[in-house]
């Protein structure tokens, strides 16, 4: 009779222990993150005492963008999260600037399109920051981007 108890005992035991290691945990989701939603984080993977909150911006790097129709020249500074933006014009322009970000993050590409010709363009780095191959002039349906390194502070022309 003990062998039986201690036999149907280590069973159940067994059966439990199964139950336990087949259970998952389900982890809440949201289809839709808005860009004002805050996301918690663990700086380092290590819980800490201070809760610390990023936008979703700052985990996807996915930034928003502008779009003008000008009348005329015109003089456009990439806002923060800002790094696409778009110049609808019915007609060719004679100047127009544009002053890529003031605190980008490493890597960011500001990237602008024109519908129509720019025939004389500015294209400026922020204080601080350089340039190099900025254009002089914009074609029409053209895009012109610049990647930012941080390490030298430097917007580099990648398209």
């Amino acid at each position: 009779m003990k062998k039986t108890t201690i036999a149907v005992g280590l069973l159940g035991a067994a059966s439990l222990i199964g139950v336990a290691v087949a259970q998952t945990i389900t982890v809440p989701t949201r289809p839709n993150v808005g860009a004002t939603d805050l996301i918690q984080i663990q700086p380092g993977g290590a819980p800490s005492g201070t809760n610390v909150y990023v936008l979703p911006k700052q985990i996807t790097a996915q930034y928003g963008y502008y779009k003008s129709s000008p009348a005329t020249g015109f003089t456009y500074t990439f806002g923060a999260n800002v790094t696409k933006a778009i110049f609808v014009m019915t007609t060719t322009f004679s100047t127009g600037s544009v002053t890529l970000t003031a605190t980008p993050n490493d890597g960011q590409e500001d990237c602008f399109f024109t519908t129509n010709i720019i025939t004389t363009l500015t294209v400026a780095a922020n204080t601080g920051q350089s340039i190099v191959n900025n254009a002089a002039a914009a074609t029409a349906a053209g895009h012109q981007c610049y990647l930012y390194s941080l390490s030298n502070a430097t917007w580099n022309r990648s398209e």
